[in-house]
């Protein structure tokens, strides 16, 4: 999703962007693609062989770029998360010379990238290529994770912010809203339990949860169990995210770890108050105390006081709201993100 954005923008602009991937974006359609943006979509073969381990979509986008290359030649070539990306644009660059761009997002570094299985690979080829991350945080995890000789350069995520924006505060419903994939380093559950102790002090309030994932099921029954489920909704994914984030008055982000966090930074050009973990890259992104609430993820007790200072104090969310918007106006609109990029990709490409 934020490679296609970034790709409309450039395209907007008036570059040549080729957006390639193994299949379109959720919200994509083809009346997003214009003669400047085209995209692609990487064939996957499958043969018998392979039952069992599954293709490898690695070695079939290299094939592909190389392809494409060689009928479209391009300046240059990014790559957005860096597994599998990173070997297969590695190869790309060998068989061609084009340079290329890895831009890390996250568990690619934290996570994934941790693991032997990756971790040696990527420390092979990661060298030989121009690397980005998200904010200062990952840049500076990747460069120990991977042993590269420089910090990546930090180029932050954007948010259309057109596309997410405030309505007044009285048309808000007294609802608390978080959206993304069930996975346990988002911390839905615990969110759910917070929720849950609170909410009979706050009757009119509700939990929206928007997604789907592994733990989903598990969030469906911690509320049942704690007979909450009338407080608690659970919305399948939605193309609809920024009328969700207007309709709210909080956003809610428990995260373990979160390299960025767009999900928040969306809404803060919503104009959302922000209760989250102070973790990774959330306090580059929001400021405590002046565009939300932090609190350490193993505080459960500052969680939960947190959630309850801004379910109290309408004004405070108010205040809050006004202030995530300008920050996100200020440092992290499309213009000043594609300029940066931009920025870079002249000096590689030069």
């Amino acid at each position: 999703m934020v490679a296609f954005n970034l790709a409309s923008e450039l395209a907007n602009a008036g570059h040549i962007v080729h957006y390639i991937s193994y299949k379109p974006p959720f919200f994509y359609s083809e009346k997003l693609v214009s003669d400047n943006l085209k995209f692609h979509q990487v064939p996957i073969q499958t043969y018998p062989l392979f039952r069992d381990i599954g293709s490898n979509y690695g070695i079939q986008l290299s094939s592909y770029l190389i392809s494409l290359q060689k009928r479209e030649p391009m300046d240059l070539i990014n790559v957005h998360y860096s597994i599998p990306h990173a070997v297969s644009a590695y190869l790309l660059n060998q068989a061609t010379n084009i340079p290329v761009i890895n831009t890390f997002h996250g568990s690619d570094v934290h996570l994934l990238g941790q693991m032997d299985n990756f971790n040696q690979t990527l420390k092979a080829v990661l060298p030989s290529l121009y690397n980005t991350a998200v904010s200062n945080f990952l840049a500076k995890l990747a460069q120990r994770t991977f042993d590269l000789k420089e910090i990546p350069s930090t180029i932050y995520n954007f948010v259309d912010n057109q596309k997410f924006y405030p309505i007044p505060s009285e048309n808000r419903e007294l609802t608390i809203v978080a959206a993304g994939n069930y996975r346990p380093i988002k911390r839905f559950p615990f969110l759910v339990k917070t929720f849950a102790k609170i909410c009979r002090d706050y009757p009119d309030w509700k939990l929206r949860m928007i997604g789907d994932g592994p733990e989903r099921s598990l969030c469906y029954k911690i509320a049942y169990d704690l007979k909450v489920t009338k407080h608690v909704e659970f919305v399948p994914p939605t193309k609809n995210i920024p009328l969700e984030l207007q309709k709210a008055s909080i956003l809610a982000a428990p995260s373990q770890m979160e390299s960025f966090g767009l999900t928040i930074a969306e809404g803060m050009s919503s104009g959302l108050p922000i209760w989250a973990s102070r973790v990774g890259g959330i306090p580059e992104v929001c400021i405590h105390g002046e565009n939300g609430l932090l609190f350490h993820p193993s505080d459960d007790q500052g969680a939960e006081m947190a959630l309850r200072t801004l379910m109290d104090d309408r004004s405070l969310r108010e205040r809050l709201g006004k202030k995530a918007r300008e920050r996100i106006l200020n440092y992290f609109n499309p213009q000043k993100i594609v300029n940066e990029y931009l920025k870079f990709y002249r000096k590689i490409a030069n």
